[in-house]
């Protein structure tokens, strides 16, 4: 039996997870095809701050992924996000990995708009 080749999908987030910025995420990330793919790879190099809301909000994320089988992998964490998520013991559920070639996997860019660019 041929095993089945791993499909991942990168998900840019392209401003700060706080407050009603984080709470567009949830309505963007249901566009995102999920049932197409194994790994969402989140990648948050362009997030300064994060708070109470972002937190809940990539803790949703993780708990509807793991439910259907699919991974959450984080990368190009700042050191304010990668602090934060260090002191609640986030980091210690999910995986970090380095920065990932965006060219390598489909990619999509969460906007603080209500507008999602797929590349």
């Amino acid at each position: 039996m041929k095993k089945r080749q791993q499909s991942d999908m990168l998900v840019v987030i392209e401003d700060d997870l706080t407050g009603l910025k984080a709470l567009s995420m949830v309505e963007e990330m249901d566009k995102v095809p999920i049932h197409r793919i194994d790994r969402i790879i989140l990648s948050l190099g362009n997030v300064k701050r994060i708070d109470a809301t972002g937190v809940a909000i990539l803790v949703r994320l993780y708990s509807q992924l793991i439910v259907k089988g699919k991974q959450l992998l984080l990368t190009q964490l700042t050191h304010p996000v990668r602090t934060t998520l260090e002191e609640i013991g986030f980091l210690g559920i999910l995986q970090s990995i380095p920065a990932v070639e965006p060219l390598s996997i489909p990619s999509w860019r969460l906007l603080t708009s209500p507008a999602v660019i797929k590349n």
